[in-house]
């Protein structure tokens, strides 16, 4: 019980102590300003109580002289802290200035009293605390001067104070010090630690500032890549996929007003065919790739067969085939059974498979060989086409590089096939790896990863295939 109380009474005199020693404080002090007011309040709060104390003393014992002079010592000290609260900070510095050094002047040099000591550390509070002006400068010096030469008087006006009275005073300069300089030291550590704050704030935010500098650029990079593509998917609406809906249309208008005999039509349908593939391929690509800068990839994967996916793969493309006379030949070194998106590897195989096509010549071959390696299935599409040089490769999946070559029998595309290709399979784990020589062919591989059961084995599936991605 008596510990909450001596707690509480504490609380409250700390409190106390800090609403005298922030007297004067706004906001929009500097810290230099803000540590001037405390010190001098701290200073101005021990001399009122201080020389109070001696007004009392000196009047009871009949020194009336010396009382009243304590008495100008007090209403000095007091002085400071009313200017500091009407935030005339000046006028107070400059007046509790004036009004000791004439106390501690005449004091010293009527009764012997050890007060000429209090000069320097008046002097001491007008070098480091005080406003560096020239006025209080000028009376620095002049306190300095009126030390030394009251330190060399062999007399007094006055019979000295009694010795004891030498010796408080003595104590409390010593206490002053003491005071002024832990106090003045516990500011300016805590001005330190402010500053070390501020300095770790700042770091922070330039560390975010930085970050969202680079996101920033990084965007505008990924806007100007999708301006440039938006622009190109707008020419190839405004062109390629216009071109064989027209040509069907003509074709058709024709028949219809009996401009085009029957036989005539049957030779345009093949060519007509042959373009609407294109087209539908084309548009396919161009849809899914709308749709996923619109919502994202929705991935959907599970355990499914791949010899299944070829097979449905080749009976979409079976017309191109035909049509440039290509066999295929598949050749399955392992029962193969992948985990992935179904739609999204279609998609892959139906452009690596096509692009095979295109690019090959008309009685050529193509192989597709499935391969287990590792914790991945590889699918490769391998031509005998006209092939690619090195730059062309590089330029294949690069977002902001949207070009497309016609084929061997000046088949169309738009460029975008093996970037959504690419798209798709590393969002399901793997990648795709091209090898070509120019006039020789190319081999497109898709690695997909191997379906499996046991977490044990899945968990070490994952890590194998972050390590490949990196």
């Amino acid at each position: 019980m008596r510990k909450k109380q001596y707690l509480k009474k504490y609380a409250r005199t700390r409190q106390w102590f800090n609403n005298i020693v922030n007297i004067g404080l706004t906001p929009e002090l500097s810290f230099e300003e803000a540590r001037r007011v405390r010190i001098l309040n701290v200073m101005a709060m021990m001399g009122l109580l201080i020389s109070t104390t001696f007004v009392i003393i000196h009047f009871s014992n009949d020194r009336v002289t010396l009382g009243l002079l304590n008495v100008v010592t007090m209403l000095s000290t007091g002085t400071i802290i009313i200017a500091n609260y009407k935030k005339r900070y000046y006028f107070g510095q400059v007046a509790v200035s004036i009004a000791l050094t004439f106390v501690f002047t005449s004091t010293s040099l009527l009764y012997h009293d050890g007060m000429e000591f209090y000069l320097l550390l008046l002097t001491a509070l007008m070098a480091t605390i005080m406003k560096g002006t020239w006025f209080l400068r000028t009376l620095s010096i002049i306190n300095c001067v009126i030390f030394l030469v009251l330190i060399k008087r062999s007399a007094e006006f006055y019979t000295p104070t009694p010795g004891n009275i030498y010796f408080i005073n003595l104590v409390l300069l010593v206490m002053f010090y003491l005071v002024f300089f832990r106090y003045s030291g516990k500011i300016n550590r805590l001005y330190l630690a402010n500053i070390e704050e501020r300095n770790h704030q700042l770091r922070q935010q330039q560390a975010r500032l930085i970050e969202q500098t680079e996101e920033l650029e990084i965007s505008n990079r990924k806007l100007a890549v999708l301006n440039s593509t938006k622009e190109k998917l707008f020419s190839i609406l405004a062109h390629d996929v216009r071109s064989p809906i027209a040509g069907l249309k003509t074709s058709l208008d024709l028949l219809n007003e009996k401009a085009l005999s029957r036989e005539t039509f049957t030779e345009l349908s093949h060519e007509l065919s042959s373009q609407l593939n294109e087209l539908q391929d084309s548009m396919d690509n161009l849809l899914k790739w709308s749709n996923r800068q619109m919502t994202g990839m929705e991935l959907q994967p599970q355990k499914i067969m791949i010899e299944p996916l070829i097979a449905d793969t080749i009976g979409l493309l079976q017309y191109n085939l035909a049509n440039k006379n290509i066999n295929v030949n598949i050749s399955i070194e392992t029962d193969a059974t992948i985990y992935a998106d179904p739609d999204h590897i279609k998609l892959v195989m139906r452009n690596l498979i096509s692009n095979a096509i295109k690019f090959s010549y008309a009685g050529n071959e193509i192989d597709l060989l499935v391969e287990h390696k590792d914790s991945l299935i590889h699918f490769s599409v391998i031509d005998k086409g006209i092939g690619m040089k090195k730059d062309l490769i590089e330029k294949l999946f690069n977002e902001a590089d949207v070009t497309s070559q016609r084929g061997t029998s000046n088949e169309k595309g738009t460029g975008m096939g093996l970037k959504i290709s690419r798209e798709f399979a590393v969002k399901n784990g793997g990648d795709i790896l091209i090898y070509c020589e120019p006039g020789s062919g190319c081999t497109f591989t898709l690695t997909i990863p191997v379906a499996v059961t046991n977490p044990i084995e899945l968990a070490g599936l994952s890590a194998d295939n972050d390590s490949l991605k990196s």
